[in-house]
């Protein structure tokens, strides 16, 4: 596993309100400025995709800001809107929440308010393309400090990354053509003071097919996500599946899948059985990783001397059964060498 690599770049934004009527000391200040920092890789937040976020601040138990998003300015690192929203005259402090993306990118609602701050019923979309990098950030500032050096945003992700990798150095040809997860928290709340996940107890799989672009593994670790992108999942411990005492999966244990095709080096498709250099099926491995928010975990698989297990949930027709290896153990020899027996012979030279 791996954490999320933060970036040091600094992205200055002006934050702005939508209700004129409650701009104060409009003439007399510098709008609240924000200098705001994340960093990510793949299809997760950089500070340069950041294009967007949402704010919301208060006072007390006033709401100072409700829930404003910036837009960055073109060929500008400002994020704007219509309209400025000023520091209290009087010095207050502010604390600001702040998350990207805006609601409507993601299925869920966003509460802000000064004593509750959560996602509600985050729900991961069914395609693994359409998953959200979530990130979140909270400060505190005011006017005497934070009016011409601006406050600072930190932003965090708040979902676990999931990179997955596969080699062959065996003699056997594997072509990728899809991953899966199977049986994850499908949705969940997530508290922004507490910075916790709430999994519901509803699991699904998710899965990216892509057998017109198959990935042939060699030698050298390959990332085989596919041009979906790494899945963005809600953090929560595992079940793992157990194949072998539910190889169906009827406890709707956790696991990985792949989706291959292996050939031996004539060209003989040997998965799936009585299948074509087209046909693909899932073998799978049982994972019992605890995700933790803002974490990356790279699952290494290794071909060389296995395939996994059969999909518990889409087994192939022919072939071995849900849970059981899709090939018996590796191909092995025993050798035993004998002594060499001396015969002579005596050739009959008159003929």
């Amino acid at each position: 596993m791996k954490k999320c690599m933060i970036l040091a770049v600094i992205i200055s934004s002006i934050c702005t309100a939508c209700n004129e009527d409650e701009v104060v000391d409009r003439s007399n200040g510098h709008p609240i400025d924000f200098r705001a920092e994340t960093g990510s890789r793949g299809n997760a937040f950089t500070a340069g995709s950041l294009t967007s976020f949402v704010v919301s601040a208060f006072n007390g138990t006033t709401t100072h800001i409700d829930k404003v998003e910036f837009t960055k300015a073109e060929d500008s690192n400002f994020y704007t809107s219509s309209t400025n929203y000023y520091w209290p005259s009087d010095d207050a402090t502010l604390s600001f929440v702040a998350f990207a993306p805006a609601e409507g990118s993601f299925s869920g609602t966003v509460t802000l308010t000064a004593s509750e701050q959560k996602i509600n019923n985050y729900t991961l979309n069914d395609n693994i393309a359409n998953h959200k990098d979530i990130v979140y950030a909270s400060a505190t500032g005011k006017k005497s400090t934070n009016e011409t050096t601006g406050v600072a945003l930190n932003f965090k992700h708040a979902v676990s990354r999931i990179c997955i990798f596969a080699k062959n150095s065996g003699a056997n040809v594997y072509k990728v053509a899809g991953i899966k997860l199977g049986n994850i928290a499908a949705s969940g709340d997530f508290n922004f003071k507490t910075e916790q996940w709430t999994p519901s107890t509803t699991k699904a799989s998710y899965k990216s097919e892509f057998t017109s672009s198959p990935i042939t593994l060699t030698d050298q670790k390959t990332s085989i996500v596919g041009k979906s992108g790494s899945p963005q999942v809600i953090p929560h411990k595992l079940t793992a599946w157990n194949p072998s005492t539910d190889p169906t999966n009827e406890n709707d244990g956790s696991y990985l899948a792949v989706m291959v095709n292996i050939s031996n080096a004539a060209g003989k498709v040997l998965f799936p059985q009585n299948g074509t250099e087209n046909d693909y099926a899932w073998v799978a491995v049982p994972i019992d990783t605890e995700w933790k928010i803002g974490t990356i975990y790279n699952y290494n698989l290794d071909f060389t001397d296995g395939a996994g297990l059969v999909d518990p949930e889409e087994p192939t027709p022919d072939g071995p059964k849900p849970g059981e290896p899709v090939f018996g153990s590796p191909i092995t020899f025993t050798v035993t060498v004998q002594g060499w027996t001396e015969v002579t012979e005596t050739p009959d030279m008159t003929n």
